[in-house]
This record gives C-alpha cells, sequence and structure tokens, in this order.
C-alpha cells in the first residue's frame, strides 16, 4: 500500500468512524406514577429500564451491560424473567449477581444489544415472575477452554496471563504479534511484576456469554522483603464487536506501587502505518520503519488545575524521540486517550481516566507493532489500576464498526426508576448513580 493509499485509508477511518464501548448504570426516572406494575391474572411484574446516550454519538449493535435489582422474595430463577421493547421480546443474556437471606435473587445483569442515536433515551420493560417463560434465545459469543487457555470467539486468553492475549483472528488474519504481551507493575524500589512471577493465579470465567464475556484473574506477587501484592483483572468481550477490554486492578500495603502498564504487539499488515491520537484534534503520522515509534505523553501536576499540564506527541526511534506536537495555547490541555494504528486492518484503542489523576500517561505504538498503555504515579501508592480498550477492524471500515474510541471512553448509561430501587428496598451501585 502506497503513501497516497494510506492517507486516502485513513481519510475514510476519519470520515466514517462511529462507536463503542460498555455500557454503565444511571439512574433514569420516568414520568410515569408506578414504577411496578403487576398482573395478578399472570402473576407477573414489570419495571422500566432506561438506557440513556450521553455524548452525541450514534451507536449500532451497541452492547448494553444493565444491573437491576428485585424485592425480597419475588423472584426464584433467572429463568423466569424476560426482557421487551415495546411488545416484542429481545434476545438478552441474564445471570444471577447476588441473593437474599432467603435464596431469592436481590441483584441480576442483563445483557443485550441495541442501536441508539445521539443524546436518545430508550424504555425498555422487564417482566418477571413464575409465569414468565422467554422464547427469544441470545446467541453470539462460543467461549472453549482448554487447561492453557480461553478461547471466546475470534479471541484467545493465556490462563498463565503471559501472553495475555495470544491471539486474535478477526476477518481470518491473525492481529497479534510476537513481543511482550501482557500488565507489569513497579515499585518505587525499581522491582518488575508480571504475570510471569505471580503466585497462586487462577483464571476462570465468571459471565460465560453468548451476549457479554467476562474472565477473571486473580494473584498475587511476592516482595523482596516478603510482603505481598495482591491484584485482580477482568477481561471483558461483547458479542457485537471485535474488541475486548481489559481492566487491572493491585494493591500494595506498603504503599509503593508507582507504574503499571499493558503491553500488546500487534500484527495488522506491511510498513509504512498511519498512527493518530486524540489530542482535541487529530495529530496523526506514519511509522516508516520497524523501530520508529510515536508517543502520546500527559503530565498532570495538579488534577485540581489541569491547564497547568499539557500534553506533547513525539517522533521518531525510541533514542531519539523529538516533540512532534503539543497543546499549547488555544489548543486543548487535555488529550484524550484514544487512538488508531492502520495497515492493512485497523485496531482502535483507548484508555480510560487518562490524564485524570496527578502523574504521567502515556500510550505509544511503534513500526513493529508494539504497544504500550501506562500510567506513573508521582509518588508510591498503596492501589494503581489500568483500564484499556483495544478494537481489531478490517479495511474499507464500515459504517457500523462502531470503532470511535471516544464512544468507547463514553459508555451508554443504564438504569431503573428511583423508586424501583426504594421499592425493592436497594440502593444503586456507586456506579448506576446518574
Amino acid at each position: 500500500m502506497n503513501n497516497k493509499n494510506i492517507l486516502l485509508t485513513y481519510s475514510t477511518i476519519v470520515l466514517f468512524l462511529s462507536t463503542h464501548a460498555f455500557s454503565q448504570g444511571a439512574v433514569s426516572p420516568s414520568s410515569a406514577n408506578l414504577s411496578v406494575t403487576e398482573r395478578a391474572s399472570t402473576k407477573t411484574n414489570t419495571f422500566e429500564v432506561s438506557v440513556q446516550e450521553q455524548s452525541g454519538i450514534r451507536r449500532f449493535g451497541y452492547p448494553v451491560n444493565a444491573q437491576v435489582p428485585f424485592r425480597k422474595g419475588t423472584l426464584s430463577s433467572p429463568d423466569q424473567v424476560r426482557l421487551r421493547q415495546n411488545k416484542t421480546e429481545l434476545p438478552a443474556q441474564y445471570g444471577v449477581q447476588s441473593r437474599w437471606e432467603d435464596g431469592t435473587i436481590q441483584w441480576m445483569t442483563i445483557d443485550w444489544n441495541i442501536s441508539i442515536g445521539p443524546l436518545e433515551k430508550a424504555l425498555f420493560y422487564v417482566e418477571y415472575g413464575p409465569n414468565v417463560k422467554r422464547s427469544r434465545k441470545a446467541t453470539g459469543l462460543l467461549v472453549t477452554e482448554t487447561d492453557q487457555s480461553i478461547q471466546v470467539g475470534e479471541f484467545r486468553f493465556r490462563k498463565d496471563g503471559w501472553p495475555l492475549i495470544e491471539s486474535c483472528t478477526h476477518m481470518k488474519a491473525e492481529n497479534v504479534g510476537q513481543g511482550d504481551n501482557g500488565l507489569i507493575i513497579s515499585d518505587t524500589e525499581g522491582h518488575i511484576f508480571d504475570f510471569q512471577n505471580a503466585s497462586d493465579l487462577s483464571a476462570r470465567i465468571v459471565k460465560p456469554g453468548p451476549i457479554h464475556v467476562k474472565i477473571q484473574y486473580q494473584g498475587t506477587w511476592k516482595t523482596p522483603s516478603g510482603s505481598s501484592i495482591t491484584f485482580h483483572t477482568e477481561i471483558e468481550l461483547p458479542n457485537s464487536k471485535s474488541l475486548w477490554k481489559v481492566t487491572h486492578r493491585a494493591h500494595d500495603p506498603r504503599g509503593k506501587l508507582d507504574h503499571i502498564r499493558l503491553r500488546t504487539p500487534f500484527q495488522i499488515g506491511k510498513l509504512p502505518l498511519v498512527w493518530d491520537f486524540g489530542t482535541g484534534s487529530w495529530t496523526y503520522g506514519q511509522l516508516r520503519t520497524p523501530q520508529e515509534s510515536a508517543v502520546l505523553e500527559q503530565n498532570i501536576f495538579d488534577k485540581q488545575d489541569r491547564s497547568s499540564s499539557n500534553w506533547i506527541v513525539k517522533h521518531g526511534i525510541p533514542a531519539n524521540l523529538l516533540p512532534y506536537e503539543v497543546g499549547h495555547g488555544e489548543r486543548a490541555r487535555a488529550s484524550e486517550g484514544w487512538g488508531h494504528l492502520i495497515g492493512e486492518r485497523v485496531v482502535a484503542f483507548a484508555m480510560t481516566d487518562f490524564g485524570r489523576q496527578e502523574g504521567l500517561y502515556s500510550l505509544s505504538v511503534s513500526g513493529n507493532g508494539s504497544s504500550e498503555f501506562s500510567y506513573h504515579a508521582p509518588n508510591g501508592k498503596s492501589r494503581l489500576s489500568l483500564t484499556v480498550f483495544q478494537h481489531f477492524v478490517n479495511l474499507p471500515v464500515q459504517i457500523g464498526a462502531a470503532t470511535s474510541p471516544p464512544a468507547m471512553l463514553n459508555s451508554l448509561m443504564t438504569g431503573c426508576r428511583k423508586d424501583y430501587y426504594d421499592y425493592c428496598g436497594v440502593r444503586p451501585s456507586k456506579h448506576l448513580v446518574h
């Protein structure tokens, strides 16, 4: 692919990027007077769930992950629940989160896909009761497990966590290359921890699909002084997009954690590669050799005054990275923490909470396909976390491909009416409150 075609392809992507991520919950009151309707003749209860698009981005086949409560004593089995919009039952995935003391269900997860317009609000209804039977079966991701790995659709993850993502065969092409591949933590004493030196490591499937799959890793690292650092990693995948989301959390009772990063080697075609970063506008360029890199850095000196910090994009070989573009003057002082790497195929990536706390944030991509997503705290911390999205897309990009990193970072808000939570005797989780 020559330079002219690459730039034309890049322009096409800019024009047609649309949406993605995972939805969060939010309380969405409605104008109706009653939060629960009951039909005594069929012993069926119904309550309202709303989905709100708040970022001004149209979503196509977008995953919704809702958490809904039930009053004590009203629901004994997840099979007695169904989701509908107007009078139409929707295919969805149902899971039990918690139960009341009497064994009845307290909280459930419901996962489904919707298409929704910018700033649009959509209403859905949950029906439950002993006479409720579902007629629509959810389909999507096939999950298989071996002693060494977990396969979820086109993705394969190692149970030992290194490499973390072993394969992604989107569009029948391998999109994961060779090189450092996984999560890395370091402390103020210079010790480095990754899954290769973890103890008590476990990997298990906590949501089996077919619409939404979640894999959970847990383990510990032993420090030279004998103390333990615990970590918890979750990988999530929707059935409607060729993407994965990873969230890594670590806890060190010593308070000495200072650097957390994810490394992924991409394999998306021959050089040259086009890169871009979200910097309040589009900053982009080319990687012509395997040695070249592009790096976006955001250094936050004072989280209360982000204007005191500027972003910088650097380009060149690692030993001689030169300033390429900086936030200055009237330009946005805070970058957005997302970008693309574009070759014969595309990977869109995003890092949540980029530039939200004091410290150094960075995204980097190289001509050899390597990438790093990093947060370096200014001082030792007892807790560090990192969340990254990676979405693999083929060329030419389809309008409904939903590869827009801003959408990954601004998910849909979902929730029930406030008086329904009161009726159930529960409080919505903190992330449900809008």
